[in-house]
C-alpha cells in the first residue's frame, strides 16, 4: 500500500468504509446496489505514521538499555577499580599512599559523575527531567575539584618516579591517574570512547576526529540556563 497523505484525494480510499445501499425494487425480482464511500476525515500526518512510532519506541528502548548499561558499568568500576588498585598497589609509605589516594579519589569522582549522568539520561528519555538537573549540578560542582585532584596526583606520580624510579605501587598510581584524566576528558570535553558504538567508530575512522562529548554539551546548556 502506498503511503497515505491526509490532504490527497484518492478514487479508492483504503481507509474508507464502503456501504452497500439497496435501490428500490424494480419489476424484476432482483436487487441492484450502488456503492457509496463515506467521506474521509482528515487526520494529522502522525496518526498514519505507525511504523515511525514503532521505530521510535524501539529506538528509545534500545537507547534506554544502552545508557542504563553505561551507568551501571561506571558505578561498578567506581567500586572495582579502587579496590583493585588498593589490593595490588597500596604502598607501605605515606608519600606513596597519599599519591595513590589522590589518584583513586579523582577516578571515583569521574566515575560517579558518569554514573549519575547516564542514569539521568535514561530518566530523561522517560520524560523525567529532574534527575538530569541533579546530575548536572553534581557534574558542575565536581569539575574543578576533579581537575585539581587529578593534577595533584599526576605531579605526585612524577615526583615519586624522579626520586625513586618505577615500582609496582608507583605504576599502579600512574595507571589510576591516567584513567582518571581520561575520564575527565571523556566527560567534560571530547568523547574518547568509540569502540562501543558503530556510528561513532565509523565517524572516527573517516577522519572527522573527536567530537564534543554528550555530557559536555548537556552541561554547557544547563549552565546557560541555570548559572548566571
Amino acid at each position: 500500500m502506498s503511503a497515505f497523505h491526509p490532504t490527497r484525494t484518492f478514487r479508492f480510499r483504503p481507509l474508507a468504509v464502503i456501504l452497500l445501499l439497496p435501490q428500490k425494487r424494480t419489476v424484476a425480482p432482483t436487487k441492484t446496489y450502488q456503492f457509496a464511500v463515506l467521506p474521509q476525515i482528515p487526520l494529522p500526518r502522525q496518526h498514519f505514521g505507525l511504523n515511525a512510532i514503532v521505530r521510535k519506541a524501539m529506538s528509545n528502548a534500545s537507547a534506554i538499555r544502552d545508557f542504563r548499561s553505561y551507568g551501571m558499568l561506571e558505578g561498578f568500576n567506581a567500586v572495582l577499580l579502587p579496590a583493585a588498585a588498593i589490593y595490588f598497589g597500596w604502598p607501605p609509605d605515606l608519600a606513596g599512599g597519599t599519591v595513590l589516594a589522590l589518584a583513586i579519589l579523582g577516578l571515583v569522582i569521574g566515575l560517579v559523575v558518569g554514573t549519575f549522568y547516564w542514569l539521568a539520561v535514561v530518566s530523561q528519555i522517560k520524560r523525567n527531567t529532574r534527575p538530569m538537573h541533579a546530575a548536572m549540578k553534581l557534574a558542575s560542582a565536581a569539575q574543578w575539584p576533579m581537575v585539581f585532584i587529578v593534577a595533584a596526583a599526576g605531579i605526585g606520580v612524577g615526583a615519586l618516579i624522579s626520586s625513586r624510579g618505577w615500582s609496582l605501587s608507583i605504576g599502579v598510581a600512574a595507571v589510576v591517574t591516567l584513567i582518571a584524566a581520561l575520564e575527565y576528558v571523556n566527560y567534560y570535553h571530547v568523547q574518547l570512547q568509540h569502540f562501543d558504538n558503530a556510528n561513532d567508530w565509523r565517524r572516527l575512522r573517516s577522519g572527522k576526529g573527536f567530537r564534543r562529548s554528550h555530557m559536555a554539551r548537556a552541561l554547557a546548556g544547563w549552565r546557560r540556563r541555570n548559572v548566571s
